[in-house]
């Protein structure tokens, strides 16, 4: 699956690639980047989490097997960390140069991930969903789509 959000005609094109691990996500958004490259077009490639160095910290903390005590709410939040800084630092600016941004996951796996699967509840993800991860799109006249959702806890652990 994949998620397009248009901005204004000076700004960029930011599209999403989501899905289960080894179902080609990854394959395709580079395959989507290439042939856009192709045509022209400018094209900034970037992964979730580990867009940016300091995502790529935070990501081999996530990925490192000696961490298992990690908690469902630090592995959020450090997902959030890792997704605030690529939007403020690569994202943000790409779209406001009027690049397409292609990105290997966004905000739908933390909540495939964290919120289904390591049990937070969306509560958790009410604040830091809108501040760093849609919160750039607006109010500065990105359209996209509202998800209207409770973000009252949901009686998880989290």
């Amino acid at each position: 699956m994949s998620t397009i959000r248009r901005a204004p005609s000076e700004r960029g094109l930011f599209i999403t690639f989501e899905g289960p691990d080894g179902s080609g996500k990854s394959t395709q958004a580079r395959m989507l980047a290439e042939r856009l490259r192709g045509e022209g077009r400018p094209v900034l490639e970037t992964v979730e989490p580990g867009g940016t160095p300091i995502g790529q910290q935070i990501r081999r903390i996530l990925l490192d097997p000696a961490n298992k005590e990690i908690t469902p709410v630090v592995e959020l939040l450090l997902m959030f960390a890792a997704r605030a800084q690529n939007v403020e630092q690569w994202i943000l600016p790409a779209l406001n140069q009027g690049q397409i941004v292609v990105s290997d996951r966004f905000t739908d796996s933390s909540i495939a991930y964290q919120g289904s699967g390591r049990g937070c509840s969306l509560y958790w993800f009410g604040g830091l969903w809108i501040k760093h991860s849609w919160g750039f799109m607006s109010p500065k006249g990105f359209p996209h789509k509202k998800l209207s959702t409770d973000f009252r806890c949901l009686g998880s652990a989290c």
